[in-house]
C-alpha cells in the first residue's frame, strides 16, 4: 500500500505549464459578482407579492445557482487538468530520480544480416520478441521511443508514447529493410529525440537507449571512426546504453555478391558471358557449393563451386540471346541460414539490333564507317546504322539510337551541344571521330566545360597529320578484324 506522500508523488503531470489554463476558472466567478452589480432595487407596491414569493423560494434558487456556478468552474479546471496530461507514475521504481520517469529508446537493427536464421526465426524476429519483452516490464508512466536502424534511418515513434500496447503493435509492424544501415545518420536521430524528448517530458529523467544488433562489421565498422566515436560519447553522457547482441561467432553464410553481362549493348542472336562472383564470409572453407544461372526463370548452367574460407570464386557462363525484350538472370546458391543474399538478378536489355546513328561532317565521312559495322547491310544484322547530317541533333530524335558516332562534326551550337548532353545522361552512347574540319575552341567550350563534360579531355592544337590515310594490308585478311569482310 502506497504511503500518502507516495500518492501524491505518484500522480504527475506530463506539462504543467497548461495548468495555467486554470485561471479560466475565474470567469464564471467574474461574471457572477458582475452581473450582481448591474441591478438597482426600486421599490414597487406592485411586485409586494413577486418579493413575497420569491423570498419564500430563494434558498432553493440560490442553492441551484451556487451549484451552476461551481459546475462551471469545475469544467474548466478540468479542462486545464487535461492540458497539463495528469498521468499516474509508480514512484517507487519508475526512475532513479524521486518522482521522475522512465524514456526507454528502442533502436532495431534493420540491415539485411539480420535476417540470419536460427531455429526457423530470424535475428530480427528475436530483437521484436526482446523489444516487446522490455516494454512489458517496463513501470506505469515510461514512455517509449521506437527507431530503426536502417538505411536511411527512421524513427518510428519519435515522441515517447506512454501507451504499451501501441508501442507493441508498432514493434510487430516492423519489417526487415534488406538493405545497410546508417549508423551515423541514426545517432544523430537518437540524441535529436532525446533532446526533444527532454524539453516537452522533462519528468522522463531515467533515459535509456537499448540497442537489439547483430553488430555486423558492415554496420559498426563505422564505430570506430572519430565522429562517431564522438557521437557515441555524447549519447552515453545523456543516456544509459545498452547493447543485445544476436549475432552467433559460428555464422555460415555464402553469397552471390554481383552478376554482370559482357558485352552490356547486346542484340537478339548476340552470344554473351555472364560472370557472378560468389564469397564465402564464414571462417570455414565451402567445397563443392552447386551454383545454378537462370535466364527467364530456365536454369541454362550449373556448376560446382570450391569456396575458401573468407575467400571469393567466380563462375562464368556463355549464352545466347534467341530473343529480344528485358531478360531476368538470376544467379542462386544453394539455401543457407541467411537465404536473402543467396541468389542475384540482373535485367539485361536485349534489342533486336543495336541502333547507331552516324552524323558526319561531310556525307562521305561516315560511308566507311557505316560499312565496318554492318558488312552485309541485311535485316538479320546485330547491328542496323543509319547515316545523317548533324542537321539531326536538332529534329530531337536521338533518343531511338543506341550510340551515337560524331564524325568530322565542325563546331557546336548551344542548342546542340545541350542535345548531346540529355542524350548522355539518359543512358545513350557516344563515340567522337576528329578530323580536318573540327574547331577545337568549339569542342572545349561546349563539350568539355565543368558543367557538361562529354570530352574526356580538352582539345589543343593538332600535332601531326598523315600523308596518306591508314589501310589494311590485302594479304591480311585472315586477321579478325575483317573476317566480316570475306567473301
Amino acid at each position: 500500500m502506497l504511503e500518502p506522500r507516495s500518492l501524491l508523488v505518484a500522480w504527475q503531470l506530463a506539462s504543467p505549464a497548461m495548468l495555467l489554463w486554470g485561471l479560466a476558472a475565474l470567469i464564471p466567478i467574474l461574471l457572477h459578482l458582475w452581473n450582481r452589480r448591474r441591478y438597482r432595487q426600486e421599490p414597487w407596491a406592485a411586485m409586494a407579492f413577486l418579493v413575497a414569493a420569491v423570498k419564500k423560494h430563494s434558498r432553493r434558487f440560490q442553492l441551484a445557482q451556487w451549484l451552476l456556478l461551481l459546475l462551471r468552474v469545475l469544467l474548466l479546471l478540468l479542462f486545464a487538468l487535461a492540458l497539463a496530461d495528469l498521468r499516474w507514475g509508480d514512484a517507487a521504481g519508475g526512475s532513479s530520480g524521486a518522482g521522475g520517469g522512465t524514456h526507454l529508446v528502442l533502436v532495431l537493427d534493420g540491415s539485411y544480416s539480420m535476417d540470419f536464421r536460427q531455429g526457423g526465426k530470424s535475428r530480427f524476429d528475436l530483437a521484436k520478441a526482446l523489444a516487446a519483452e522490455r516494454v512489458r516490464q517496463l513501470p506505469p508512466g515510461a514512455g517509449v521511443s521506437l527507431v530503426l536502424l536502417a538505411q536511411p534511418a527512421r524513427s518510428v515513434l519519435r515522441s515517447p508514447v506512454f501507451d504499451a500496447a501501441a508501442v507493441a503493435q508498432e514493434i510487430a509492424a516492423l519489417e526487415l529493410t534488406h538493405r545497410g544501415a546508417d549508423l551515423p545518420a541514426t545517432l544523430a536521430e537518437i540524441e535529436t529525440l532525446l533532446r526533444l524528448a527532454a524539453e516537452q517530458h522533462p519528468r522522463l529523467v531515467d533515459r535509456r537507449v537499448c540497442f537489439f544488433t547483430d553488430l555486423q562489421r558492415a554496420t559498426w565498422g563505422e564505430a570506430a571512426a572519430p565522429a562517431v566515436r564522438g557521437e557515441l560519447r555524447r549519447l552515453a553522457s545523456q543516456a544509459t546504453l545498452e547493447l543485445v547482441d544476436l549475432g552467433t561467432p559460428s555464422d555460415v553464410n555464402l553469397a552471390v555478391t554481383s552478376v554482370r553481362a559482357e558485352p552490356r549493348l547486346l542484340a537478339q542472336g548476340q552470344e554473351s558471358l555472364l560472370t557472378a562472383e560468389l564469397q564465402n564470409f564464414s571462417a570455414e572453407a565451402r567445397p563443392g557449393q552447386a551454383v545454378e544461372v537462370l535466364v527467364a526463370g530456365q536454369k541454362v548452367a550449373a556448376e560446382q563451386v570450391d569456396l575458401p574460407a573468407h575467400g571469393r570464386a567466380s563462375i562464368a557462363v556463355a549464352h545466347r540471346w534467341l530473343e529480344a525484350g528485358d531478360q531476368e538472370v538470376e544467379v542462386r546458391l544453394a539455401e543457407d541460414d541467411l537465404p536473402l543474399d543467396n541468389r542475384r538478378q540482373l535485367v539485361v536489355p536485349v534489342r533486336d539490333a543495336v541502333q547507331v546513328l552516324l552524323l558526319g561532317g561531310r556525307p562521305e565521312e561516315t560511308r566507311h564507317l557505316a560499312a565496318a559495322l554492318a558488312p552485309r547491310h541485311g535485316a538479320a544484322d546485330a547491328i542496323r546504322v543509319v547515316e545523317t547530317s548533324e542537321s539531326r541533333l536538332l529534329e530531337g530524335r536521338l533518343d531511338e539510337a543506341d550510340c551515337l558516332v560524331l564524325a568530322n562534326i565542325g563546331r557546336f551550337s548551344r542548342e546542340e551541344a545541350a542535345a548531346l548532353d540529355r542524350y548522355v545522361r539518359a543512358g545513350g552512347g557516344l563515340i567522337v571521330f576528329l578530323g580536318d574540319q573540327v574547331q577545337a575552341e568549339s569542342y572545349n567550350s561546349r563539350l568539355a566545360e565543368p558543367a557538361r563534360p562529354l570530352l574526356p579531355a580538352r582539345l589543343l592544337e593538332t600535332a601531326a597529320t598523315a600523308s596518306t590515310p591508314y589501310a589494311i594490308d590485302p594479304l591480311g585478311y585472315e586477321h579478325p578484324l575483317v573476317a566480316p569482310f570475306r567473301g
